[in-house]
């Protein structure tokens, strides 16, 4: 990337990783401070642009494949596939009646 070992294609998903990580003292805080839509709908965009950044993450393995030296073909798919796996999960999860009353403070 950028001249080094790994291609170009790599830089988008590096980045979004980058802002994913430098979100996360933010989300942490929200989630800590109350319940609320506004938490729930922060919980579901954050988990949702994880996801996507996965999927970029394998279309950019697939396509411009990251350089062995840097990790196996392997690592690679098999860390973003279980993380994809994961990050899917806990969306449907906050979608759940019992994540929603939750978070909407519902008491039935």
């Amino acid at each position: 990337m950028n001249g080094g070992n790994n291609p170009n294609a790599w830089f988008a998903p590096w980045v979004s990783d980058s802002i994913l990580g430098l979100l996360v003292p933010i989300v942490i805080y929200f989630l800590l401070k109350g319940k609320g839509i506004k938490t729930w709908a922060l919980l579901i965009t954050y988990s949702a642009i994880g996801t996507f950044d996965y999927a970029n993450g394998l279309a950019a393995q697939w396509h411009y494949p990251m350089a062995e030296e840097t990790a196996s073909g392997t690592l690679v798919f098999g860390s973003l596939s279980f993380t994809l796996i994961i990050q899917f999960i806990v969306v449907m999860l906050l979608f759940r009646k019992e994540a929603m009353n939750h978070f909407f403070e519902i008491n039935q």
